[in-house]
């Protein structure tokens, strides 16, 4: 006790150089997280680093060229017209001068083998003294080439990009498929675009896209829950200030350390939420009661004292949540491991900030100590009523919930067998050109 005290005194005496600190730590965080933060949904944060199957892919990729390709289905008039062939060319001269390309392939570059005088030659399917009914009967000749490169009686055409293995390209993917989608803009008008790549890209943006709607409905809902259990409107910005702190100062670390938002971590400013509204709803509770009982206090022996009661059962609550979101670290998988430790330091600064805001918090507080002024009244509901009768029912038919709840558990975890992993990537976008782009585009190849 005698510790807190001095922790606490401390901290009020210092609050206004500490809550700048606070402010400070803030700004900068949500600078970096607003002018750094990316998304990587990559396929190498799934795998450990000596993952056999994993350096087996990259070797591959090595040896046979890099899975990383872009297909760009263009609709035109007549793909054999020289005016397409034309627009082809120009594809391949600007996108091949493109840093980090591998290769690319259209109509315009394919080439056919033929067998002369004992050697094997490669020779271009488009020239300018074969006809246009002379490369259709070539092209019925060679189905491989004609079903990948044309469709629709010739009005559709198809050009493949092949980036650089995605280790290579990983961390300027984004300025790489700008640089590509500018140069097919300025050549094309009609046209549909999908692959690997794209929808990787895709992806990134929709979960950025989920997990900021995902934490404004959930900060909108802890603001009405808080407008409904907090007994005085004067500790919403408390509350406010101890949910969204956290979050902001992990966010920061997790920026300046290097690290990028994925389908995992998308989690923790929602746990942290979660955590930090059950801490800061008992702590202030926990004050607000001490001050109506104890009213003749100085403003400081109240805070100690309030804050005080509520550590040992905000600490064993910190602690069982820290352990279970840790136990993450154990995987093999990198994602995981991230996940768990920023969990853990998370929900550490969640814990501290609480209790250093709640103090400087009710440092400030001025409020009649005798009349609540809650935004909300539910007067016409008896809540003690409904608690007697929920311990009324779970006395009663305590036999029965227990073997239901026994049941359900022993279904729940039998279903985990029949859990089915769906990976397609239509299931993984939002609804927009790019999921219409790759259902053309496979309808159109696979026909």
């Amino acid at each position: 006790m005698n510790f807190f005290r001095k922790l606490i005194n401390f901290i009020l005496k210092f609050r206004l150089v500490i809550g700048i600190a606070f402010f400070s730590l803030c700004a900068y965080s949500i600078f970096l997280i607003f002018s750094q933060l990316k998304v990587d949904n990559s396929l190498s944060i799934w795998f450990l680093e000596d993952d056999k199957e994993y350096l087996e892919y990259l070797e591959f990729q090595k040896e046979q060229g890099s899975d990383e390709i872009i297909v760009v289905m263009i609709s035109t008039e007549n793909a054999f017209s020289k005016k397409h062939i034309k627009t082809l060319n120009n594809l391949h001269q600007k996108i091949d001068s493109i840093e980090n390309i591998n290769a690319t392939f259209s109509l315009a570059k394919a080439k056919y083998p033929i067998f002369a005088n004992n050697k094997m030659y490669l020779k271009n399917v488009i020239t300018d003294k074969r006809s246009e009914r002379a490369i259709t009967n070539l092209l019925k000749k060679l189905p491989a080439i004609r079903d990948n490169l044309l469709a629709d009686n010739n009005t559709k055409s198809f050009f493949f990009i092949q980036l650089k293995s995605f280790s290579e390209i990983e961390e300027n993917r984004d300025e790489l498929l700008l640089k590509i989608k500018t140069v097919i803009n300025s050549e094309l008008n009609d046209y549909k675009i999908t692959g690997s790549p794209i929808l990787v890209e895709e992806i990134n943006k929709s979960v950025a896209k989920e997990t900021l709607i995902f934490a404004i409905v959930t900060g909108l809902i802890i603001i009405l829950l808080l407008l409904i259990v907090l007994p005085k409107i004067s500790y919403l910005p408390i509350a406010l200030a101890v949910v969204v702190v956290p979050i902001t100062l992990l966010f920061g670390l997790y920026v300046a350390l290097g690290y990028k938002l994925n389908m995992i971590s998308m989690l923790i400013p929602t746990i942290l939420m979660v955590y930090s509204v059950s801490d800061i709803i008992h702590i202030i509770n926990i004050h607000y009661l001490h001050v109506q009982k104890h009213p003749n206090q100085t403003i400081n022996e109240q805070i100690i004292e309030a804050l005080y009661k509520s550590l040992k059962p905000c600490f064993y609550t910190t602690i069982t949540t820290i352990i279970g979101y840790l136990a993450l670290y154990i995987s093999p998988l990198p994602v995981f491991k991230t996940t768990g430790i920023f969990s853990f330091i998370g929900l550490l600064i969640a814990f501290i900030s609480a209790y250093i805001i709640a103090a400087i918090g009710f440092r400030f507080l001025i409020f009649n100590h005798i009349k609540k002024t809650k935004p909300f009244s539910f007067n016409w509901i008896d809540v003690d009523a409904i608690i007697h009768r929920i311990n009324h029912t779970t006395t009663h038919y305590k036999k029965t919930i227990l073997i239901t709840a026994s049941l359900l558990f022993f279904i729940g975890v039998s279903s985990i067998f029949f859990i089915d992993v769906n990976s397609y990537s239509l299931n993984l976008l939002h609804n927009g050109k790019a999921k219409e782009d790759l259902k053309e585009i496979e309808k159109t190849l696979l026909r």
